[in-house]
Parts: structure tokens; C-alpha cells; sequence
């Protein structure tokens, strides 16, 4: 019972005061949130009807216009009319919420139909016969309806003000802006006049005087008024542009206007340009106003909508006095004899062990809550030990790592089956209790620690407990490889995590082996390469020879760009491949980047041994290689160094071997060379040549020399191969032997063709004769993307004639791809040009070209031409080759042709063509006419050996 008491001493403490706390809030809040409410429903009348206002002086202005002028005036009256009267509407529906009455703007209405009706009327006839009483009668009751309106208005403040008066104070700026407005608009209708034709009275101008003065009184008011307010930023900003739209701008234009009035002037605008102006002028008075009654329309949203949640507040705390009363009610009309019983049925609930029983009471602020918190205490730490139990248990079973807890007498405590797992062991063969030499004594007999015994171990392990161990590794009995780790516990004891790192070791090992190896071949890279070439060079300094052989692959760039990245790679798999299975397993091979391989010869006696590896090497890159259906022949270039001679450490040994490389590629490729001392000052050459030939190619240092081709069953000249050479600045003209193999190498022989190809195409179409020009197309440029693009864009400049374009390819442009070659070559075919197959003879598979590919002619090699009068079989080998091509419809053509015998065998041979240094040697640009008269064009060929076998 001295509960009860208590709690009724505390009720009527705390309960009343609230109850009458709540309620008197709620009414404050209630009549100021309806003050509030009515004092913005006030300020959005009172800008409804300033509105009003305004717009009915723009029409009253507009019927007067309308009065005093023989046209329709400048105003649109029925838009006007249109608009105030929706005006109107909104006028009165905002007067209506506001109770306020409606009966101004009714009136107004009235007023204004009657208003429009004697207009409508009165302008019907000339102006002369009109009515001379109309317009000043329009005006009075046009400012009858005004002041009507104006009073509603004013009531509209006086209400606002009532309701609110931080809100009234912001409504009468907007009074004050309206009076300045109504002033304005009084003193503009007594100018109108004037404007309209009627004289300017002492009247009028003492009355405009005194508006002008009133004027200003007025916006200074204004002014001192928003100061008082704190000078709201909205408002503030509308005064500003009132001052400069109206009192700037506007204000010393009407003064200026009273002045020439005042004189007795004639108005120096007309009346629809005078209304123009005002229509323009007033509203620069209305900034103020319509931000003031926006502001206070704002001013009071916010005031009731602060209100608004007082009341919600108060409302709230009312019905929660009342809901805590009736719960006190309530609590004291139960008994307290259930509530404990209950609790002590939930305590002998947890007693036998139901901890998931619910504690009732709980929450209570008396003795039984108190109780029930007690017992709560107890449940949740039950739980949270339960808990405990089991995410231990899961984390024990889920963890990666085995783990083995020992108390201080090395007994088992905790395990869990990883541990069973990773030592190879039954699962379940290793439970709490045993002791860590009976575990010792499991692991012996499943094979571990073979030829030694329990003691042994126990002994070299027995310091686990005891501190902390680094961990240590050991190799299981499947092969796989464990980290024992050791962490001693306080008190005695230890717990030993067993983590299997065998994939760890595999994935450290592959990491350290691709940080050595190239990823593409699998071979040592240059990293590797220089640990192994820093040994070797060592050991060669105790008299052990030591050879490097630094390899670069021919022509391995055709075969990316012919057949792609991805055959390349396979191609350079290939390539360590059959380097590998040349080489002694002394001996060391490495992918130093790109195409290019390096190994370290060890053991060798003397120089004949490295040629002989060399030369193995060089036959076996060049044999072909098969990549997914394309046969693909490449080669090899090597240069050998040689320590310590070449060098003593692996940069200058390496360096001594490039350089010897280059000597390779300059001897032609498939070669190998030894470094000789001087290799660096030719390489400073070759690199000066590079650097030339790249400046030749942008400044187009380059012409053409054209070489006779000649029909010899008509003896003319049927054609011209344009060979392409170049002038040096210094060195001269220099032949394309000298350049065209470097243009390839570096990757300039694409710009270059294409320029050689444009031209030739040029110089063939400026020619006299419509005669042949023949144009080599070197493999590279065949190999790439754009010869179609490169041929198409060479005629479509020059206007030349395809027919007259012919273009010569060797045999071993069709060596890497032949399937995309032949697609090419079939392309070019498509524009009308000829193709010819240059050098026969000289490449591979000659014949299965010639099947393959319908050349229109085949270039037979000087080779088979120089033993032609000389000797029989290399004649009879001509002429098989002839009847071959004849047969499959090619033209021929005989290349070299140099003596009076090589011409006479080919003049009994149908359907030859010849050229050689016997015709012409080539000839520059601009000697082609006198080579087309000398050989003439059409007619015989002069050359004096020709006339000889013709003759």
C-alpha cells in the first residue's frame, strides 16, 4: 500500500499541473495560429485588390485614350477588360475569405461595365460631334470606383493589423508603395489631359505641384518604415529598384513634363506615345508594394505555421497528461498480487533451466521492476554466455586454420576438426583430455615424423608451453606443407593454430618465377638473364669461356601484321620451343622483350663451337612454322660476344652483342657475326642513316628513275618500272639497295610507297603516250591494312587510268598469309590495275603462286636470264617456265637483260617483253620523252643492238 500511496502523491503532483499547462498552451496557440491564419488571408486580400487597383488604372488610362483619340488608341481594350475582370473575380473571393466586404469590388464592376458601355458608345461618332462632358465623367466615376476599391483596401490593413502587427507593420509598406502609386497615377491623369488637347489649368498645375511634393513625402515615409522593419533583403531589394525605375529614371521626366505644362507648351508627345510612356513609368512604383504584401504573406505563413505546431504540441502533451492518467488509473485498479506471482513462476522457469523464459515486469519503476531488472540481469547473462558458447563453436569449426587449446598441465581443452584435417588425421582422433604426448604419440602412428619416437619430439617441442615460438614449418606425410604457430597463455598452458600453406608456398613460387620468366614463353627474362650472365662472366674470369648469342627473328613483324597478335605469340612459343631443344642443358636461354632472345653459351673451348651453335640455330628458325593452318617462314639474325674479351660485365658483354647483330642484318638475314671492335662506329653510322632517311621521308627527299620496258615481238617501248631513289643532302644520289631494307626495318616503307606509288601515277599521266608504269610494292605495305586505300587514292589524284598502273610483288610478300594476301591482291585486281609477280624464281613454292593467284604477268629473275645463248639447260629451264606462264594465260617479261646473246635467245621466244641496262638504264623523270623517241613508241626500237637482231 505505500506503493499505492506513493504513486497518487506523485499523480496529482505531476498530472494537474500538466493538464493545466497543456490546456492553457493550446488555447494561446490556438488564437495566435488563428490571428496568424486571419492576418494572412488579410494581406493576400489587400494584395488581390491593390492589384486591382493597378490593373483598373491601366484601363482607365486606356478608356480615356480611348475617348480622346480618332483611332482605337494603343491599348487593346478587350484584353484589358478581359483581364480585370478575372481580376475581379479574384478580388472578391479573396475579400470573401478574408470578411471583408465584397461590396467595393462589386460596385466596381458596375461601375466599370458602365464605364466601357458610354465609351463604346461615345467613340462611335467624330470627334468633333462627341460629347464633351464624356470623358470627364468617365474619369469621375472611373475614380469613384477607385476609391472604392482603395477603401476596401484600407479595411483590408486596418484587419491585418488587428490580426498581427508584425505583419500589419510589412502591409503598411504596401499602403504607403499604393498611396505612392494612386499619387502618380492622380498626377498622370491631370498631364493626360494636357496630352489629350485640353488646356493646362492654374488648377491642374497647383494640384500637380502638390501631388509631386506628396509624392515624395510618401516614399521617404517608405523608406524610414523598412529601415524600421531591419531592412528585409527581398523588400530592401524592391526598394532599390523602385528608386531606380521610378525616382531615377521616371520621376525627373515628370517633372520635366509639369515644367513645359506649367509654361503653357504644347506637350512634346503624342497622346498614345504619353500613354505608352506612363503605362512603362508607373508600375516602377509597384516593386515595394509586392514585396511588402509578399513579405507579409510569408511573414504570416510562417507565424501560423509556428503556431500551428505549438498547437500540435500542446494538443499532444494534453493527450498524453490524459493517456498517463487513465494508465495510473488503471495501474492502481489491478492488483499487485499477479504481477508478482508472476514473476516468481518466470524465476522458477529459469531455475530448471528455461532461460529462453520471458521475465514479466519488466520496465516497471517500482520494487516489482526492480525485481524483474534483477532477474532480467541474470537471463541475459545466461544467453550472452550461451551466445558466446556457440559463435566460438562455429568459429572453431568455420575457421581456415586448425587450432589446439592446452591447459597448464598440456592437456587438451579445445579443438576443432581443421586441426584433424590438416595433420592428416581421422576426424575426431584428437578429443579434449588428451595429453600433448598422446597426441604426439597419434601423429608417430599415422605416419609423421618418421624414425623418430615420442621423447624425441616431446623434448624439441616442450618449450611451446613455455614461451613465444616463431613458427615453425614441417612437411606433412601427403606432401603438403604446414606453419605451426605458438601463443602461450597466462596462468600455463598455450593454444597452437596449424595453418596448411601449401598453395601459399605454390603461389610465392610461381610469383618469384614470374619475376624471373617471361609470362608469353615460359624462358627466363632479362632480369634472370643478368644474375646468370654475372655468374658465367665470373667463372670465365678463372679461364671458362663465356658466349653470348643475342638473336633478333626476320621478318617476325610480318607476321603480326599479316596474321595478328595472337599468331605472333604462338609464333614466338614456337621459337623458345626449337631454341631449347638446340641447346645443352649448361647452357642458358632468355626472352629479352619482343622478338629478340639472348643465351649464354657455357663451356665452350674455342670459336668454331659457337658457330656451330649459331649455325643450328639459324637452320632450325628457318624451318617454316605451322600456326593454325598458316605455314609461316621466318629466320633468325645472331650477333655473338664474348667474355672477357667483348666485355666484363652483362651490360657491355650485352651491348658488344647487339652491336654484333647488326652486323648480322647488315650481311643479310639468316647470318650470325662475332663482335669485332669498330662495330659501334658503324652502328653510329647506321643510325645516322636511320635518322636521314626518317627526314628524307617527311621532306620528301626522294624522285623516281623510270626503265624501259620493251615489247620485242613489236620492238616498241610498251611500258616503264618506276624505281625509286634517293638524293642526299651529303652523301648523293643513293641506290635503293642502300635504304629500302632499312625503310623496312623501321617502318617507313608504308609512307614511302605510298609517295612513290602517287608519283608515279603523277609523272604516267603527264606522258605523251598512254604507255604502262610499273610500281614495286614491298611486303610490308602488302602485309598491312591500306594498299587498296594507298593505290586507290594514288589514281584517284593523278586522273590516271588503271589499266595503265601495274604493280609488282615479290614471292615473299605471300609467304606469312597467303589467304589474306590473295584477298588483297584480289582487292587491288577489283580497280583494273595489272599485277605482276617480280623476281620468279628466286622465293618458295613458286608454282602454287602462280596456281593460286592469276597474275596478269611474271617477272622472270635476271638469274635465269644471264645464262640465256650460253648455256643450254639454263635456255631450256626459260623456256619451260614461258610455256608454263603461257599456258596459264601470263604475259612474260625478262628481267636484266644486259648482251646482244640474252636478246637474240629471247627474240625467238613469242610474246616477250624485255628491260635491262641493253635498252636503257633507268633515267630520271624528265628524260622519259627523249627515252620514248630514242626507243621509240609505236614504231621500231632504235637501240642499235635491237636494230641488230631485227635486222
Amino acid at each position: 500500500m505505500r506503493l499505492k500511496r506513493v504513486f497518487l502523491i506523485c499523480f496529482g503532483v505531476a498530472s494537474v499541473p500538466a493538464l493545466g499547462w497543456s490546456a492553457w498552451t493550446a488555447m494561446n496557440a490556438w488564437a495566435a495560429w488563428s490571428n496568424a491564419t486571419a492576418a494572412v488571408r488579410g494581406a493576400e486580400a489587400m494584395g488581390d485588390a491593390l492589384h486591382l487597383v493597378e490593373a483598373l488604372s491601366v484601363e482607365r488610362g486606356a478608356l480615356q485614350e480611348r475617348a480622346l483619340s480618332v483611332g482605337a488608341g494603343v491599348e487593346n481594350l478587350a484584353e484589358i477588360a478581359q483581364h480585370n475582370d478575372a481580376l475581379l473575380d479574384r478580388a472578391e473571393q479573396s475579400l470573401r475569405a478574408a470578411g471583408l466586404p465584397v461590396d467595393p469590388a462589386t460596385r466596381a464592376r458596375d461601375i466599370l461595365v458602365a464605364a466601357r458601355t458610354r465609351v463604346a458608345d461615345g467613340i462611335t461618332r467624330p470627334l468633333a460631334e462627341r460629347d464633351p462632358n464624356l470623358v470627364p465623367a468617365i474619369l469621375a466615376q472611373l475614380y469613384e470606383r477607385l476609391d472604392a476599391v482603395e477603401a476596401a483596401v484600407t479595411l483590408a490593413e486596418q484587419k491585418v493589423t488587428a490580426a498581427s502587427a508584425s505583419v500589419g507593420r510589412l502591409v503598411a509598406v504596401g499602403s504607403l508603395a499604393v498611396d505612392m502609386r494612386a499619387i502618380a497615377g492622380r498626377r498622370s491623369s491631370h498631364l493626360s489631359g494636357w496630352f489629350g488637347g485640353r488646356p493646362f489649368s492654374r488648377t491642374q498645375a497647383d494640384e500637380v505641384m502638390y501631388l509631386t511634393g506628396k509624392l515624395q513625402q510618401t516614399w521617404d515615409q517608405l523608406r524610414q518604415q523598412v529601415v524600421v522593419l531591419g531592412d528585409p533583403p527581398s523588400l530592401s531589394t524592391a526598394v532599390a529598384e523602385t528608386h531606380d525605375r521610378f525616382f531615377t529614371k521616371a520621376e525627373p521626366v515628370y517633372r520635366d513634363l509639369v515644367d513645359v505644362a506649367r509654361a503653357g507648351d504644347k506637350p512634346p508627345l503624342t497622346l498614345p506615345d504619353w500613354r505608352r510612356w506612363t503605362i512603362a513609368a508607373l508600375p516602377g512604383t509597384l516593386p515595394a508594394r509586392d514585396a511588402a504584401i509578399a513579405e507579409a504573406i510569408t511573414h504570416g505563413q510562417r507565424l501560423a505555421e509556428a503556431e500551428r505546431m505549438r498547437l500540435a504540441v500542446a494538443v499532444t502533451a494534453t493527450a498524453a497528461a490524459l493517456t498517463l492518467a487513465a494508465a495510473a488509473l488503471f495501474v492502481l485498479l489491478r492488483s499487485l498480487i499477479h504481477p508478482i506471482q508472476r514473476l516468481t513462476a518466470a524465476v522458477a522457469q529459469l531455475a530448471s533451466g528455461n532461460i529462453e523464459a520471458t521475465v514479466p515486469g519488466l520496465g516497471r519503476g517500482d520494487e516489482i521492476g526492480a525485481m524483474a531488472a534483477a532477474v532480467e540481469v541474470f537471463r541475459k547473462n545466461a544467453l550472452d554466455l550461451r551466445q558466446i558458447n556457440l559463435r566460438f563453436a562455429a568459429a572453431l569449426e568455420n575457421m581456415s586454420h586448425g587450432l589446439a587449446m592446452y591447459d597448464a598441465e598440456e592437456r587438451l581443452i579445445v579443438t576443432n576438426p581443421q586441426l584433424c584435417t590438416i595433420l592428416g588425421l581421422p576426424i575426431g582422433s584428437l578429443v579434449p583430455g588428451m595429453t600433448f604426448t598422446e597426441i604426439l604419440a597419434i601423429r608417430i602412428a599415422a605416419g609423421h615424423y618418421p624414425g623418430r619416437s615420442v621423447d624425441e619430439i616431446y623434448i624439441e617441442r616442450r618449450h611451446t608451453f613455455k614461451s613465444v615460438e616463431p613458427s615453425c614449418i614441417e612437411e606433412v606425410i601427403d606432401g603438403r606443407t604446414i606453419e605451426i604457430a605458438s601463443q602461450p597463455m597466462v596462468g600455463g598452458g598455450c593454444v597452437l593454430t596449424v595453418e596448411d600453406i601449401t598453395e601459399r608456398r605454390a603461389a610465392e613460387a610461381h610469383i618469384t618465377f614470374m619475376a624471373h620468366h617471361d609470362a608469353l614463353t615460359g624462358l627466363p627474362n632479362r632480369v634472370l638473364l643478368r644474375s646468370r650472365l654475372s655468374d658465367a662472366i665470373a667463372r670465365a674470369s678463372r679461364d671458362e669461356l663465356c658466349v653470348v648469342l643475342y638473336l633478333d627473328l626476320d621478318r617476325f613483324k610480318e607476321v603480326n601484321d599479316t596474321l595478328g597478335h595472337p599468331a605472333g605469340d604462338a609464333l614466338l612459343q614456337s621459337v623458345a620451343r626449337r631454341l631449347a631443344a638446340e641447346l645443352r642443358q649448361t647452357d642458358f636461354v632468355a626472352r629479352l622483350g619482343g622478338d629478340e632472345f639472348a643465351i649464354i653459351q657455357a663451356g665452350a673451348e674455342k670459336s668454331t663451337d659457337v658457330a656451330a651453335l649459331a649455325q643450328r640455330l639459324v637452320r632450325a628458325l628457318a624451318q617454316p612454322f605451322d600456326l593454325d593452318g598458316h605455314q609461316v617462314v621466318i629466320g633468325t639474325s645472331i650477333g655473338i660476344a664474348v667474355a672477357p674479351a667483348d666485355g666484363n660485365d652483362p651490360d657491355a658483354l650485352l651491348k658488344a652483342a647487339d652491336l654484333a647483330l647488326y652486323r648480322s642484318k647488315e650481311n643479310g638475314r639468316g647470318s650470325w657475326s662475332f663482335f669485332e671492335h669498330g662495330m659501334d662506329t658503324r652502328m653510329l653510322a647506321r643510325r645516322s642513316l636511320e635518322m636521314g632517311l626518317r627526314r628524307a621521308v617527311a621532306m620528301e627527299e626522294f624522285e623516281l628513275h623510270y626503265q624501259a620496258i620493251v615489247d620485242l615481238a613489236s620492238g616498241v617501248v610498251s611500258g616503264f618500272e618506276a624505281l625509286v631513289r634517293w638524293r642526299h643532302p651529303e652523301r648523293g644520289m643513293v641506290q635503293p639497295n642502300d635504304f629500302i631494307h632499312l625503310a623496312e626495318e623501321i617502318g617507313l616503307i608504308v609512307p614511302l610507297g605510298a609517295w612513290v606509288l602517287q608519283r608515279a601515277c603523277a609523272d604516267a599521266a603527264s606522258w605523251a603516250f598512254p604507255l604502262k608504269v610499273a610500281v614495286n610494292l614491298s611486303p610490308v605495305q602488302l602485309g598491312g591494312s591500306g594498299p587498296l586505300s594507298a593505290v586507290s587514292a594514288a589514281l584517284a589524284i593523278s586522273g590516271l587510268d588503271p589499266s595503265r598502273l601495274e604493280l609488282e610483288i615479290t614471292e615473299t610478300a605471300m609467304l606469312t598469309d597467303t589467304a589474306s594476301t590473295l584477298v588483297k591482291l584480289k582487292e587491288l585486281k577489283e580497280l583494273g590495275i595489272s599485277i605482276a609477280m617480280d623476281d620468279f624464281g628466286t622465293g618458295y613454292s613458286s608454282l602454287s603462286y602462280l596456281r593460286q593467284f592469276p597474275f596478269d604477268r611474271v617477272k622472270i629473275d635476271r638469274s635465269f636470264v644471264q645464262g640465256l645463248g650460253k648455256c643450254a639447260k639454263s635456255t631450256a629451264t626459260f623456256k619451260a617456265v614461258v610455256d608454263l606462264c603461257a599456258a596459264m594465260g601470263m604475259a612474260i617479261t625478262a628481267e636484266g637483260v644486259e648482251a646482244e646473246a640474252q636478246l637474240m635467245a629471247l627474240q625467238s621466244i613469242s610474246g616477250m617483253q624485255a628491260q635491262g641496262y641493253l635498252f636503257s638504264r633507268p633515267r630520271p623523270a624528265a628524260d622519259v620523252p627523249q627515252l620514248c623517241r630514242e626507243l621509240g613508241v609505236g614504231a621500231e626500237v632504235h637501240h642499235k643492238a635491237v636494230f641488230r637482231v631485227l635486222g
